[in-house]
């Protein structure tokens, strides 16, 4: 039984094991994207699905991505930059919407991992995010509500917050509170003519476990009980 308890902590070390090459040091989280759409004055989907001005829409996305950080400081350094962020996350809610989906690969502007604390053998067990920005996009593809859309802005968003390790640990949470405009258009090619169609707020990108950890640590829980019972026989 001891074989199920190995597997369970063998998933979880490898899904948040960063990798590491020529200064740069990547690692994928499973991140769960929350925010809210509030509908614009005059925004062109005033009167789809019942949508007046002022509603407020609930959107929740899952999926990977991937961060990548400047390691060349060495094991002792107290700060590193990000260089990017990439990924998609799919839409899980509401259903109106979709299918869509979200991504930053528009463009990566900028970020800070400062106040690094590290353990004896120098893993980081503790740090602050500061102002992660990237733009960010929002497709919906043969919706049979709303069609095929693209929504995106015109600043980049930007997160904020601690975390307890790299790669990022099921749990830690990067916050935006600032209200960012939503106009519907082309993110590859912004138009001053768009239509600002959402005022967003609180957005935040929580860490969560991936399946297979859970799958795997839900096997090792079940045998660790499965021996116990045996010594009690």
């Amino acid at each position: 039984m001891r074989l199920f308890g190995w597997l369970a902590c063998f998933a979880i070390c490898f899904v948040l094991r960063p990798s590491t090459s020529l200064g740069a040091l990547s690692f994928t989280s499973l991140i769960q994207a929350d925010f809210q759409f509030e509908v614009a004055p005059g925004s062109p989907v005033i009167g789809i699905l019942g949508l007046q001005q002022g509603d407020v829409l609930p959107f929740q996305a899952l999926g990977e991505l991937t961060f990548v950080l400047d390691d060349s400081g060495g094991a002792n350094a107290t700060s590193m930059a990000f260089t990017d962020v990439t990924g998609v996350l799919t839409g899980v809610s509401p259903a109106a919407f979709q299918p869509f989906t979200i991504s930053p690969n528009v463009q990566f502007v900028g970020g800070l991992l400062d106040n690094i604390v590290r353990d004896v053998n120098g893993n980081v067990t503790s740090a602050d995010v500061v102002n992660l920005q990237m733009f960010w996009r929002m497709d919906t593809t043969n919706n049979a509500n709303v069609g095929t859309v693209s929504a995106y802005g015109q600043a980049p968003l930007d997160f904020n917050g601690s975390v307890t390790g790299l790669g990022f640990r099921p749990g830690d949470l990067l916050a935006g509170p600032a209200d960012f405009n939503v106009f519907l258009g082309d993110p590859d090619n912004p138009q001053a003519a768009d239509p600002l169609t959402f005022i967003g707020r609180n957005r935040t990108l929580l860490v969560v476990p991936e399946p297979t950890s859970l799958a795997l640590l839900g096997l090792g829980v079940v045998g660790l009980a499965l021996r116990r019972r045996a010594r009690t026989v």
